[in-house]
Parts: structure tokens; sequence; C-alpha cells
């Protein structure tokens, strides 16, 4: 994550460690996709009006061989996100430091 690396320096600024975990899910986890947690919190309590949805997925489907796969999404700001972005996830993170 990019965005890691450009926010480390406030981060280690407070004396906060990072640790990066990437995890494969297991083919009945799918729902879990693109969760970001932040000691076990869930990215999405940290930004207020965000609100955590589906949406189809081909690629998933096709990777699991199911017909029909949903994928974990977010909506924020009327706009849906299938893949959260870099400046939603750096906000978050001063969010849960308490820098925001």
């Amino acid at each position: 994550m990019d965005i890691v690396e450009r926010i480390r320096p406030v981060i280690e600024e407070e004396g906060i460690t990072v640790q990066v975990v990437e995890t494969v899910l297991e083919d009945d986890a799918i729902a879990d996709s693109n969760s970001i947690l932040f000691n076990g919190r869930p990215f999405e309590d940290f930004i207020e009006g965000m609100k955590v949805t589906s949406t189809p997925c081909a690629s998933c489907a096709c990777i699991t061989g199911q017909d029909d796969v949903e994928c974990r999404a977010v909506e924020y700001g009327g706009e849906r996100y299938e893949s959260i972005p870099p400046e939603l996830i750096a906000r978050a993170v001063l969010k849960a430091l308490g820098l925001e």
C-alpha cells in the first residue's frame, strides 16, 4: 500500500508501528474482501457517512468458479468504491490516531 508509506512519517512521529497484512481469502470469505482493520476496528468506523455494501464481481466469480459472487464495497459521498481510494485510507488512519 503506497499510501501507508506516504503517511508513515506522521504515524511514526506518534510512536506507532504500522503492520500491513494482506490476507488471501478462501472462496467462502469473498464477502470480506477489501476489509481494512485498524487494531481490529473496520476502516469504515473512522469515516463518517460511509456505508458498507456489495457489488457483483465477475472476476471473483471466475476465480471461485461460482456464478454469482458479490464483493465488499463502500459508499461514501455519493460514490461507490469497489477499491478503497488511498486518500480515504489516509483519512481513516489519521482519524484512528486522533490527528484529524
